[in-house]
């Protein structure tokens, strides 16, 4: 995954086509994580547009010494967890009403 660090800069200053960019160059990869822990289809589109989104909000804290790939594949990983526990929470919260 080729992101140097002026693309990123310009996306957290605000610059939708370098976003767009990282988008492009990073889709893949993120996808392929959303359809390992997902479902089906819409469970993993759920999944990587929320990812997505948190790749976009903690861009700021990217670490320029690390690896950008296994920076955005955490992310991917852990918006997944998070959504997948926070659904068998809310399953559970439901199912004990009925």
């Amino acid at each position: 995954m080729d992101i140097n660090a002026d693309l990123i800069t310009r996306t957290i200053n605000g610059d939708e086509i370098a976003f767009q960019s990282i988008y492009n160059i990073a889709s893949g990869k993120v996808y392929s994580i959303c359809l390992r822990y997902s479902k089906d289809i819409t469970e993993a589109n759920l999944y990587f547009e929320e990812s997505y989104i948190n790749i976009y909000k903690n861009l700021k804290c990217y670490n320029y010494q690390e690896s950008f790939k296994n920076w955005v594949s955490a992310d991917a990983v852990n918006t997944c967890l998070f959504l997948i526990k926070k659904n068998n929470y809310s399953n559970l919260f439901t199912d004990s009403l009925i």
